[in-house]
């Protein structure tokens, strides 16, 4: 039924709270901005996600210009395998909390370390 893939999507869902018991959601985005979703599959191994890709029909594999994921080794590892690697694009919201990550970490290492050497008057002058 599908004309196009375009770009597809790879994320997973945790099933349970505390992150266990994944599902991988593959979805698509086609050139007529159809969304739909084309696989759920059990766990989130790069094997499961390669052969999801391998059944995918030739001739609809060479529409996909972009595959979204996360930074996840197996997704990542999985489309530049039938893809190729210019076809990979990283979420934004990964990369942006991989980039805000060290500011984080050097702000509360600052505030403590403030804290430590002044008074609680000029510390909270600094705030």
């Amino acid at each position: 039924d599908y004309q196009d893939l375009n770009i597809l999507g790879i994320d997973e869902i945790s099933m349970k709270k505390g992150h266990q018991d994944f599902v991988t959601v593959i979805s698509a985005r086609q050139t007529n901005g159809e969304l739909s979703v084309l696989g759920i599959i059990d766990g989130r191994e790069k094997a499961s996600v390669l052969a999801f890709f391998s059944s995918i029909p030739e001739y609809l594999k060479k529409t996909v210009k972009q595959v979204c994921t996360d930074m996840y080794d197996g997704y990542v590892n999985a489309a530049i395998e039938v893809f190729g690697q210019q076809s990979v694009v990283i979420d934004r919201y990964h990369v942006a909390k991989q980039y805000r990550q060290p500011l984080d970490d050097l702000r509360i290492k600052e505030m403590k370390r403030l804290k430590s050497e002044l008074s609680d008057e000029a510390y909270s002058e600094q705030l």
